[in-house]
């Protein structure tokens, strides 16, 4: 995923990610922020910065090259978007919230 150079995109949410981590594709972006921490930390992908387009270009060379690596990195992604970001995982989360919020106040 390739964006401009705006501080803004660093807090990007875009659907894409999601989309790429559940199709099992390891991702590769332009910019820093919480994706490029999630993607480094999961080895699904890696983010560079903006202006580092040789290290950008070497890595996806990298995963031309490397077919266990590419696969490895596919089913990190697949296993964080089922872990992480499926949407029963997450509406069980958000139940957690609630219930516990509910839990707070009902007891004041």
């Amino acid at each position: 995923m390739i964006v401009d150079d705006y501080e803004i995109l660093q807090d990007n949410s875009a659907n894409k990610f999601f989309d790429y981590l559940a199709a099992g594709l390891p991702i590769v972006i332009n910019y820093g922020g919480w994706q490029k921490a999630i993607l480094e930390e999961n080895k699904a992908g890696k983010g560079f910065l903006y202006d580092d387009k040789e290290g950008f270009y070497n890595f996806l060379l990298e995963l031309k090259n490397n077919i266990s690596l590419l696969k490895e990195y596919g089913r990190n992604a697949k296993h964080l978007a089922e872990t992480e970001y499926d949407s029963q995982v997450l509406a069980k989360k958000f139940e957690r919230v609630l219930l516990t919020t509910v839990k707070q106040h009902s007891s004041k």
